[in-house]
C-alpha cells in the first residue's frame, strides 16, 4: 500500500517534467496517472476527512492564523484536515479544467499545468503524511521536495518584467513569480474597483501627496457609510 501509492504520486510528478527528465519506466499514459493519483485522494478524503463539505467561513480563520503554534493535537487536526479540504477542492477544479473539451489527456495537455500539479503535490505531501504515518510510519506520499522561499531581488525583477509585459501585452513572468504577484495584483486591482465605485480618482494626504492606503481602508470606509 505504501509503495503503490508513492509510485503512483511519482509517475504523475515524471509525467509533468520534461521530456529531457521523465522517467523511462512512467508506461502509463498521463490521462492513467491522473485518475490513479484522483482514486487515492478520494480514498484519502474518506478514511481521514470523512468527505465533510468545506466550510469557508470555519476554514478561513483556521488556516489565516496569526501564528502556526499549535497547543492541542484537535488544533493541529483542524488545520490540516482545512488545508487538505481546499487543496484537494482546487485540484478537482484544476482536473475539471484540464478535462474540458477533452476526450484523453495527452502529455502535451498535461504539460500547460505542470506547474500547478507539481505545486500541489508538495504542498499537500506533509499533510498527507501526517495522517498516513499514524497508521504507517515509513509511509511517503512523494520523495523529494521544493523551496518555498524567494529572494526580495527576484521580486523586483518580476514587477520590473511584469511592468514591460503590461506595454507588450504578454505575460513574461514564471511559474513561481506569478504565485508571487498574484496577491499584489488582487490587491490593486480591488483598490481600483474600490475607486471607481466611489467615483474616487486618488486620495490625498493633508499635505496634497498621495496617501498611502492600506489594503482594509475601503472596505471599512463601505462599512461606515
Amino acid at each position: 500500500m505504501i509503495e503503490n501509492c508513492t509510485r503512483t504520486v511519482q509517475e504523475l510528478y515524471h509525467k509533468c517534467l520534461s521530456k529531457e527528465f521523465q522517467s523511462n519506466s512512467v508506461k502509463k499514459t498521463p490521462n492513467q496517472c491522473l485518475k490513479d493519483v484522483e482514486q487515492y485522494l478520494e480514498d484519502f478524503q474518506v478514511r481521514y476527512l470523512k468527505n465533510k463539505a468545506l466550510n469557508y467561513d470555519y476554514a478561513i480563520p483556521v488556516i489565516f492564523r496569526d501564528e502556526l503554534v499549535f497547543n492541542t493535537q484537535t488544533e493541529m487536526n483542524a488545520y490540516c484536515k482545512c488545508q487538505l479540504s481546499i487543496a484537494f477542492k482546487w485540484f478537482k477544479n484544476v482536473l475539471s479544467e484540464l478535462r474540458k473539451d477533452q476526450t484523453r489527456i495527452t502529455t502535451k495537455r498535461l504539460s500547460l499545468y505542470k506547474d500547478y500539479i507539481i505545486d500541489f503535490l508538495h504542498d499537500v505531501s506533509f499533510f498527507i503524511e501526517y495522517y498516513e504515518q499514524k497508521s504507517n510510519p515509513d509511509f511517503k506520499f512523494l520523495n523529494g521536495g521544493k523551496s518555498y522561499g524567494q529572494e526580495t531581488v527576484c521580486i523586483y525583477k518580476n514587477a520590473i518584467n511584469s511592468y514591460w509585459g503590461t506595454a507588450l501585452d504578454q505575460n513574461n513572468l514564471d511559474h513561481k513569480g506569478n504565485l508571487s504577484a498574484s496577491s499584489y495584483f488582487l490587491r490593486q486591482s480591488l483598490e481600483l474597483k474600490f475607486r471607481r465605485i466611489l467615483g474616487v480618482n486618488d486620495v490625498i494626504d493633508s499635505k496634497g501627496n498621495s496617501a498611502k492606503i492600506r489594503h482594509e481602508y475601503f472596505p471599512g470606509l463601505f462599512k461606515k457609510t
